[in-house]
């Protein structure tokens, strides 16, 4: 196991917990350009998802420019396109091997033929990516920069009181990021708000990575209470792909009906393809009515267990003055 060097500085904390995600991040490129196997993408953006959490809680301790969380968030928005696009051909061939019927089979193969397609379309784009992230980029330059904050910082004397400093301000910037989560809760009453939904997954995805990134100064006592707001984060995403997938059999069909009439001027050949379709459809919105129930009772278990309350108080250890 690397031996990990001690901070002494919120400059230098900073530093050490977006290297250590760069560092993830680039252990992936030789998977994700193999294509042999989904995991590798899977894993470099989540770690994309993690540079991009620690540089908006900790970039300003290690001045880092504004031009790198853009570039981090490019990253991201192209390995998300293809991670999508692998996650729902494994599904789809999961559900053709064991719960679509035979009769279903030509309008899931034709599906799943189009969704091969698209990500094939992709795999050019992610190598140009990799290429530049191993010949030198923004990447590169930031990765420089967090290196020189390190070196300078095991040169220094330890700033004294850094460790309560970066407390104080993780306590006031978890504490919003927890409040912005909350404040969604009126739309998990309502299985048609979609959009407020997926915006939900985005906040609890923020401020789980928030309290895995602060861990480590908190004995690792933020660690179980990540592990209940992902657990959220899970199935609101669930609920998510549930949306994505209705509409994205409802373009299907209707690009479908499109080439057919453009190549043999009339759309009678889609009717092989809507029964795979509409099976497709019908189990991703079940999937998505159940993934809202467990979003719904998770929270429900929350607000009984105090969640919001025990964050507070983990975050608050030496930050809020005792009231005895």
């Amino acid at each position: 196991m690397e031996e990990r060097l001690p901070c002494r500085s919120r400059a230098d904390f900073a530093a050490e917990r977006i290297l250590g995600h760069l560092k993830d991040l680039r252990k992936e490129i030789p998977g994700v350009r193999r294509n042999e196997d989904i995991e590798p993408l899977h894993r470099m953006r989540v770690a994309s998802r993690r540079v991009r959490s620690a540089l908006a809680l900790l970039g300003d301790a290690a001045a880092v420019p504004a031009s790198a969380g853009r570039e981090v968030r490019t990253i991201t928005r192209r390995l998300g396109a293809a991670r999508d696009r692998d996650v729902q051909i494994q599904w789809l061939v999961s559900f053709r091997e064991g719960d679509a019927a035979k009769g279903d089979h030509q309008g899931v193969d034709r599906l799943l033929l189009r969704l091969r397609q698209e990500r094939g379309r992709l795999q050019p784009k992610l190598e140009r990516l990799l290429l530049r992230l191993e010949e030198g980029d923004g990447i590169a330059r930031l990765e420089e920069h967090l290196h020189r904050q390190r070196l300078a910082a095991s040169l220094g004397e330890e700033e004294p009181g850094w460790v309560a400093e970066t407390c104080r301000r993780a306590y006031q910037d978890l504490g919003i990021l927890a409040e912005r989560l909350v404040s969604y809760e009126p739309y998990l009453s309502r299985p048609e708000a979609a959009e407020q939904h997926h915006a939900m997954r985005i906040r609890a995805k923020a401020l789980r990575y928030g309290l895995e990134l602060f861990s480590p100064l908190y004995d690792d006592e933020l660690d179980p209470l990540a592990d209940r707001i992902r657990k959220l984060q899970s199935a609101l995403g669930e609920v998510h792909d549930g949306d994505v997938w209705v509409e994205r059999v409802d373009r299907f069909l209707e690009e479908e009906r499109r080439r057919a009439l453009d190549y043999l001027g009339h759309a009678r050949s889609l009717s092989r393809l809507v029964p795979g379709a509409r099976a497709v459809r019908e189990d991703r919105a079940r999937a998505r009515e159940e993934a809202h129930r467990k979003a719904r009772e998770l929270w429900e278990r929350f607000a009984q267990e105090d969640l919001w309350g025990q964050i507070r108080t983990t975050l608050g250890k030496d930050v809020v003055p005792s009231a005895s």
